[in-house]
């Protein structure tokens, strides 16, 4: 994870404090991705933090292709976790 400094606001309103990098792999192919997220709560006396967040996707850039032309090619990924801090 790593501080965002840009100000802006995702299309669910949450205003992110960090960005998830790194690579996400869907149907064997990997590509970069840098997901904002927002803090939900903090957790073991402050230690670590819950996070959420989301993007939309395209299948096609993971080599997916749709199995019909009613799906949309375009998909949500929503994402929670914990981050602890590195000094732990």
């Amino acid at each position: 994870m790593e501080p965002i400094l840009e100000s802006f606001v995702t299309h669910d309103g949450d205003r992110p404090l960090w960005a998830l990098v790194g690579d996400l792999s869907l149907g064997g192919v990997s590509r970069p991705a840098r997901i904002a997220v927002g803090v939900v709560r903090t957790v073991d006396d402050g230690d670590a933090v819950v996070f959420s967040g989301s993007a939309s996707l395209r299948c096609s850039d993971f080599g997916i292709r749709r199995p019909g032309r009613l799906l949309s090619d375009t998909f949500h990924l929503r994402i929670m976790g914990i981050a602890y801090r590195e000094d732990r």
